[in-house]
């Protein structure tokens, strides 16, 4: 829970995330159903994000999780898509080049990204490929490496992070689980920001201490917890209801601090305009 994530780990939860229901066409559930109450919450964690960098420009941002299975690459790739949503020129990468996920998530082959650009930069702009989001593109992986955690700690990833960065107002990486491997750690010391994602149900509250200590030795900014797959009913402060019974938007809804948080001034007119 929440409570637990500040007791046991000493951080805040930025996010709280209700499970994704399993059709391939609800991933990406923030671009399919902006009005959902889990696109809701991926705006909620969006707006914590931009709150905690009030000190400090955030131009880049790690997605990990301490192991496999986590929910990392669906949460990357939603707060991409509000991100862009947000009016932000995103990118989006994917540098899990052990198992990679963002190709199948929205559908693009893989057969050419990071790794290749970090082959031949010259080339890197044929490799940043445009969505089907307005503002978000995509770098997929490209060819796995035999050598992942030689080549993210190379100075060419370094370059690649900086031009990146230049090039957009956030730049999003996913990356692999901490614990298992070294490639996120890696990348931790490379970005503005890091964000560890854990499952409510079956993360271990060692697993994520001990993800928390290695991404801290190596002076990773921790910008807080996700809490993902949270069962709905248990977090209803985070979430309301967007849809009727009939399946449309109801003319009223009931206005919380959540979903204030969640909109922009912009977001707010246009749907005072609408009701």
């Amino acid at each position: 829970s929440s409570d637990e994530i500040t007791q046991v780990l000493g951080l805040s939860t930025i996010g709280a995330i209700a499970r994704i229901p399993a059709s391939e066409d609800q991933k990406l559930v923030a671009a399919v159903a902006p009005r959902s109450a889990i696109a809701e919450a991926y705006r909620v964690l969006r707006t914590n994000i931009q709150f905690s960098s009030v000190d400090r420009t955030i131009k880049s941002i790690l997605v990990t999780s301490p192991n496999p299975g986590e929910g990392k690459s669906i949460t990357a790739a939603n707060l991409a898509v509000v991100m862009a949503q947000a009016g932000l020129a995103t990118i989006l990468v994917d540098a899990d080049l052990r198992k990679p996920a963002q190709h199948s998530i929205f559908g693009i082959s893989n057969s050419t990204g990071v790794t290749n650009g970090l082959l031949n930069p010259a080339t890197l702009d044929g490799f940043v490929r445009p969505t089907r989001v307005e503002n978000l593109r995509l770098i997929t992986t490209g060819v796995l490496p035999p050598n992942p955690a030689e080549l993210l700690a190379s100075a060419r990833m370094r370059a690649l992070i900086t031009r990146l960065a230049a090039e957009s107002d956030i730049v999003i990486f996913d990356s692999p689980p901490c614990l298992p491997l070294a490639d996120s750690i890696i990348l931790a010391q490379l970005v503005d920001g890091v964000v560890m994602v854990v499952d409510s149900a079956h993360t271990r509250r060692a697993s994520a201490t001990r993800a928390k200590e290695l991404l801290e030795k190596v002076s990773g900014r921790l910008l807080g917890v996700v809490l993902n797959r949270v069962p709905a009913r248990a977090n209803n402060y985070y979430y309301y209801q967007y849809t009727a019974a009939d399946g449309k938007p109801p003319r009223e809804t009931r206005t919380t601090p959540a979903r204030l948080a969640g909109f922009s001034l912009t977001d707010w007119l246009s749907a005072r305009r609408r009701d």
